[in-house]
């Protein structure tokens, strides 16, 4: 369990690396990675967010492709 005296910024991380100024473009990623994975870990909401609106999104794309859509050449 985490302490409430903790840090919570973006030096606090579980790599070494990200606390040096010269990183290279993999480092940073990784440090990038790490700060989105504890902010979605302290506040889920959006994350829930998001999947509920992707979950939304593919049942009505999934409802279009069951769609009948009439031609008009079949009706002449």
């Amino acid at each position: 369990m985490k302490s409430t005296n903790e840090p919570k910024n973006a030096e606090s991380s579980y790599f070494e690396f990200c606390k040096e100024k010269n990183k290279s473009i993999t480092e940073e990623l990784s440090c990038k990675q790490d700060l989105a994975h504890k902010s979605m870990i302290e506040n889920p909401l959006g994350f829930i967010i998001f999947y509920v609106v992707i979950v939304i999104f593919l049942g009505l794309l999934f409802q279009l492709t069951q769609k009948k859509f009439k031609n008009k050449k079949e009706k002449k």
